[in-house]
């Protein structure tokens, strides 16, 4: 079971259900947590992340909107860099809490490491560069990164 969560049921399909505790009961997380493949555009960084995909943030945000990004936080637990660390560029700005990561060969940013607001090692996800993702099924939250 990944750190911070805890065990709920077991489904039909014997797909094991959990609970991300220690949260915020309106940012909880209720579902499966799933395992999907992602990278970049040219192979070169890959990794795989346990994540519950129902949610997604749209950050307005400088950097966010020019690269059209829709995120998804797990705990650093939750994700594992398959290959490509060699090939990776870090990019931080404004107070330098995140490092937006990319690949020096194609330059897309498929995720980032950083710290969440209670100070645990978190990756945020582009979920656009899972390779397999159903865009229409996510439910997308604005988030105004722009004056926060």
């Amino acid at each position: 079971m990944p750190p911070g969560f805890e065990f709920v049921s077991i489904g039909l399909n014997q797909t094991v259900r959990y609970v991300q505790v220690n949260r915020k009961p309106d940012l909880a997380i209720w579902g499966e947590l799933v395992k999907h493949i992602g990278g970049c555009h040219c192979g070169q960084v890959k990794y795989e992340v346990e994540m519950n995909l129902e949610n997604a943030i749209s950050c307005n945000c400088s950097i966010c909107m020019k690269r059209g990004s829709l995120l998804d936080f797990v705990p650093e637990a939750n994700f594992k860099l398959l290959s490509g660390e060699r090939d990776l560029g870090d990019y931080q700005f404004n107070k330098k809490r995140i490092h937006h990561l990319f690949c020096k060969k194609c330059g897309i940013m498929s995720y980032a490491n950083g710290l969440s607001p209670d100070g645990q090692k978190m990756v945020a996800i582009n979920v656009r560069c899972l390779d397999v993702v159903e865009l229409g099924k996510i439910k997308i939250k604005e988030y105004d990164g722009k004056n926060h």
